[in-house]
């Protein structure tokens, strides 16, 4: 999963990206061009942990998560798109895998 500060990963991580003040300025200065937009582009981790530091870059990765993770949790969204009753939806589908309804 990706949190913005590299807390616990379960995975190699593609970047020690650190989410503090000075990164997060930078990442909205950078846009498509910074380190965590690649981090979501290259390599879109499964599970996001979603904090402040998530919603102060939102508008930079938002291309990328949109339409690829869903909130199941105030601070938790996976990869995934939440499904309505007769509307179509969208599903950037961020990892290959086998998805399932629930």
């Amino acid at each position: 999963y990706f949190d913005g500060i590299g807390m616990l990963p379960n995975r190699s991580e593609p970047s020690t990206l650190w989410l503090d003040r000075h990164y997060v300025l930078a990442t909205l200065r950078q846009g498509d061009r910074s380190e965590a937009y690649e981090i979501f582009s290259k390599s879109p981790p499964k599970m996001i942990l979603w904090s402040y530091r998530m919603e102060y870059i939102y508008p930079v990765i938002a291309p990328l998560i949109r339409n690829s993770y869903v909130t199941v949790a105030p601070n938790l969204r996976i990869a995934g798109s939440r499904l309505y009753l007769g509307e179509q939806e969208v599903f950037d589908v961020p990892i290959p895998g086998v998805y399932g309804l629930y």
